[in-house]
């Protein structure tokens, strides 16, 4: 064989051989998390902030949850909130908005009959019942009002998954059985389908992702969210609402808080 044919040969053996033996492709790996992009998430949280300065923009709890996002992301808006709901805790004594206190200061003192003091119609009595866990045995009379609540669904089905929560990272243990606490996260998550957002379904999806069950929101939450905010930087009620609402704006805030950043302390000041 001539010595060209020869050469020519060997090279299409070669690589022949190479392709034989090179290595399959790799599979494609797994997507990458889309959603709206950082700079345009803390814009809105900017111009949020920005709007609960505004008197007209307002709510009870609304320092309660700009402290939140002071403990929990390192928000400096909300560095002073805790003395200013303090303040507005006792004009006049009010017993839950007091205990509530104790959400972002633990060195406040507890007053155990303080609770019991509380209407079992406010649902906000549940509530503080699960979140001081550790420093009382939830009572048994709870286990009526959390089922009688998840019947009602709405805001009361809500205030009893916070105190879920609320014990569950506490490391209480919750007196209802684990089929009825999946059973009032399912419930919850099916508030969340929609158009749009409101202040009921806000408050479903930050309490879901406080419960650790954000593999139940919606993959369009976050866009949902932005698209609501109004200009004036707040966010409303409901869809029928032409006004910003203190509430619905400070669950916004931290629920585009608990979608886009990592967290550095618990939900509830240990």
């Amino acid at each position: 064989m001539p010595r060209l044919a020869r050469i020519s040969a060997l090279l299409s053996a070669c690589i022949s051989m190479a392709v034989a033996c090179a290595p399959a492709p790799a599979p494609p790996g797994p997507k990458a998390p889309t959603g709206p992009a950082s700079e345009t998430v803390e814009a809105a949280i900017v111009q949020a902030f920005a709007a609960l300065a505004r008197p007209e923009i307002d709510d009870p709890y609304e320092e309660l949850f700009m402290d939140l996002a002071h403990r929990r992301f390192g928000r400096p808006e909300g560095a002073t909130a805790m003395p200013d709901y303090a303040m507005k805790a006792n004009e006049p004594p009010q017993p839950d908005k007091r205990l509530m206190a104790r959400w972002g200061n633990a060195a406040l003192p507890f007053d155990a009959s303080a609770i019991g003091s509380i209407e079992r119609s406010n649902s906000n009595r549940g509530l503080l019942e699960a979140m001081y866990c550790k420093e009382q045995v939830i009572p048994a009379s709870y286990v009526d009002y959390a089922r009688d609540a998840i019947s009602k669904g709405g805001y009361d089905l809500t205030h009893v998954l916070s105190g879920y929560a609320f014990a569950k990272e506490a490391g209480c243990a919750y007196p209802l059985p684990k089929e009825e606490v999946e059973a009032m996260v399912q419930t919850t998550a099916a508030m969340l389908p929609g158009t749009g957002i409101t202040d009921l379904q806000l408050e479903a999806a930050l309490v879901l992702a406080w419960a650790g069950r954000r593999d139940l929101l919606p993959s369009d939450l976050a866009e949902r969210i932005l698209a609501s905010q109004w200009h004036n930087g707040g966010w409303a009620f409901n869809l029928r609402s032409k006004v910003a609402d203190g509430h619905a704006t400070m669950l916004a805030v931290n629920l585009l808080l608990e979608l886009s950043a990592t967290p550095r302390g618990p939900v509830v000041a240990r």
